[in-house]
């Protein structure tokens, strides 16, 4: 009975380093076929869609700066209006 055990645990062993060893060495490929997939479903905006949305971003990103200084620094707050006016 100890020995059926112990093969079964050593098959496992084998069974199991014989995967990882598999996993490491065709990672790459597996990454690459994951990416691919991903660009499938979720394919990439054009570049300018993505410029325009940074520049969107930023823009609302100096007007809440320019809000929150509005109070206490009125110059710089007018400098971040006047710079998100810019992009």
């Amino acid at each position: 009975m100890t020995n059926y055990i112990q093969s079964h645990i050593v098959s496992l062993i084998l069974l199991s380093s014989l995967l990882l060893a598999l996993s490491l060495l065709l990672q790459p490929l597996l990454t690459g076929i994951i990416r691919a997939l991903q660009l499938l479903l979720f394919p990439l905006k054009p570049k300018a869609e993505r410029r325009m949305q940074a520049r969107a971003k930023a823009h609302a990103e100096l007007h809440s700066l320019a809000r929150e200084m509005a109070n206490t620094h009125p110059s710089m707050a007018a400098e971040f209006r006047n710079m998100a006016c810019r992009l």
